[in-house]
């Protein structure tokens, strides 16, 4: 025996090159021998037996389930890929070979499988048993050491519910759902049950024992007296939120969270102590400590903020976190720098970096969008509202619109006189261009008067618009692509054309093989 390919070279057309392994089931170890007895065949035939054995635990898959996983795995050994049960040791193999017409072999295995392969065929070449008769002129043996993921790992895999393993033993090319069928064909086949869930689920390590407390173990309840530790105020709890709760005390609320409260004994001295005046933004806000101004605002704001999305939001707390939002909005308004004063421009710039000027008056920037090959501001209200684009700003306030250039010739002509649509024309030409327009501009679609040329069209010299620029391009663009496609079309029928008559020849050569094997088993001379 030998143990490496390099110490022989086989260019005679009568060798035929094969292995035979359990492939229970099909692995990426697989693959790579597949592809080593490919590369060293070369031009030659190969071919891939599967033993049909499969019972116990070392081989899950029937045989069928095995053919069908390996030929999916590895597509361009496929057609290489023998589908023949009765087929159960590497002797049937060898007679059938040899009933082909091969003369001489090469054997591909593993080093434990290979040297019992070696004896076998040795054994019973060139001998007549019940089974049959084959006889070659040289049988040669080579080790081979596969790489990636073997069978015993992927059945590993499947035991312990690994599918996400099991899926990295498997070529790219097999699709999720082939995968998961393969994962379960083989748990079927160990007696398991089938698997169903295949995401990872992933523990993450608890953020904080307080919370993990306060959701598992009910650490607070409705209703329980507790003690705000930074104002130090005896409540009761009103509202349980998802890592806070709202805490009230004489009618008044407080949100906190969840390390800024702690349960109180019945006879603490700070029980329904009154609340101090609060830091305007909060809460639970005491509106009668407010000024008649400070109040002004508040509800100012507070009128444009709709209820529903608050209760949708903050349950029964919505009151106090409306009011809150519309201090911040009242003091947010107090700090804003008077119009054109440094500040002012400053805080312009800072809001739109880049522009030469800041968004409209009462718009703020939130962002850039593209417009025209360029990115612009997008602006929204200041204080909430919608987005809105300068183009539909202006439609507020027509006078904001710039007006376009009026021609001087006939700027005093009643209508709107554009300078652009009459440049390079004389005097009469824009009137009776002007009169024109006033004569048609009217008229029904319909009307084919309505089409007639204006003067001054005829001398005109137009240039082709970027979208009609955009069209030809993209008309040429699918002209070439369309033609490269059907040169693709014709090359792939020409190859498919050249194959179909390289696998008739390779018949027609199969057949003749045969028959001069069988006449000379039988004795009679080929001449």
């Amino acid at each position: 025996m030998i143990n490496s390919f390099k110490d022989f070279i086989v260019n005679e057309e009568s060798t035929v090159y094969f292995t035979m392994e359990g492939f229970n089931p099909p692995a990426m170890a697989h693959g790579s021998m597949m592809d080593f007895i490919s590369g060293t065949a070369g031009k030659n035939t190969y071919k891939v037996f599967v033993s049909p054995i499969s019972e116990g635990t070392k081989n899950p898959l029937e045989y069928k389930e095995k053919v069908k996983y390996l030929r999916k795995m590895f597509p361009k050994h496929a057609r290489s890929v023998v589908m023949d049960s009765t087929i159960k040791t590497p002797a049937d193999a060898a007679r059938m070979l040899f009933n082909e017409g091969y003369k001489k072999i090469v054997v591909f295995g593993e080093a434990d499988r290979l040297r019992e392969h070696e004896i076998v065929l040795e054994k019973y070449n060139g001998k007549d048993n019940h089974k049959g008769f084959y006889h070659f002129e040289n049988m040669k043996f080579i080790r081979v050491e596969s790489k990636g993921a073997t069978s015993e790992k992927q059945i590993a895999s499947a035991v312990n519910e690994d599918f996400t393993s099991f899926a990295q033993g498997i070529p790219n090319c097999i699709t999720n759902s082939d995968a998961k069928n393969m994962f379960n064909a083989v748990r079927r086949g160990l007696g398991l049950k089938e698997h169903k869930e295949f995401k990872n689920h992933v523990q993450l390590e608890p953020v904080s024992d307080l919370r993990e407390a306060y959701i598992n173990d009910g650490l607070f309840e409705q209703g329980d007296e507790v003690v705000m530790h930074k104002n130090e105020i005896v409540g009761n709890i009103k509202h349980l939120g998802s890592n806070y709760v709202i805490v009230e005390s004489k009618g008044e609320t407080w949100r906190c969270w969840l390390n800024d409260v702690s349960k109180v004994e019945p006879n603490s001295e700070n029980r329904w102590q009154e609340a101090p005046y609060k830091d305007p933004g909060d809460a639970g806000l005491n509106e009668r400590t407010l000024s008649p101004t400070e109040l002004k605002k508040r509800e100012k704001y507070a009128k444009d903020l709709p209820d529903q999305e608050f209760k949708k939001r903050y349950g029964d707390d919505w009151k106090s976190v409306k009011i809150a939002t519309a201090t911040k909005m009242a003091k947010k308004e107090e700090m804003l720098p008077d119009y054109g004063t440094p500040e002012s421009t400053a805080r312009a710039k800072k809001m739109t970096p880049g522009q030469n000027e800041a968004c409209w008056d009462g718009y703020k920037q939130v962002g850039m969008k593209p417009k025209g090959g360029k990115m612009v501001p997008n602006c929204v209200a200041e204080y909430g509202g919608p987005k809105i684009s300068r183009k539909d700003y202006l439609k507020q306030d027509p006078m904001k619109e710039k007006s376009s250039v009026q021609d001087p010739d006939i700027k005093d002509r009643e209508g709107t006189q554009p300078k652009r649509y009459h440049s390079g024309l004389d005097r009469a030409t824009k009137v009776a261009r002007d009169r024109h327009f006033k004569k048609h501009g009217k008229k029904s679609d319909d009307d084919a008067s309505a089409y007639k040329p204006a003067p001054g069209d005829k001398t005109a010299k137009t240039k082709p618009s970027k979208h009609t620029k955009f069209v030809k391009k993209m008309m040429d663009e699918d002209a070439v692509s369309a033609a490269r496609k059907r040169v693709e079309r014709e090359k792939e029928i020409e190859k498919r054309s050249d194959d179909l008559q390289k696998m008739r020849h390779d018949k027609i050569l199969d057949r003749a093989r045969k028959a001069r094997m069988l006449r000379r088993n039988k004795g009679i001379s080929d001449d």
